[in-house]
């Protein structure tokens, strides 16, 4: 349970994702509790962590 909202604040406070595709994942995770959670995790949030770290090292990039 802890998971499952867990994944569901994730992808609402997820910057990088477009109003369509937070909804896609929120329907993943509804309909697959655990294996959306995990998709989640082991894949959408770590696109979200690479953006904003990608960013902090060019500064110029993300300015553009």
């Amino acid at each position: 349970m802890l998971l499952f909202v867990a994944a569901v604040i994730g992808i609402a406070r997820s910057h990088h994702l477009t109003g369509l595709a937070q909804a896609l994942w929120v329907l993943v995770v509804f309909a697959f509790p655990v294996i959306g959670s995990l998709l989640w995790f082991l894949t959408g949030r770590r696109a979200n962590t690479s953006s904003s770290r990608d960013a902090g090292r060019n500064p110029a990039k993300s300015a553009r």
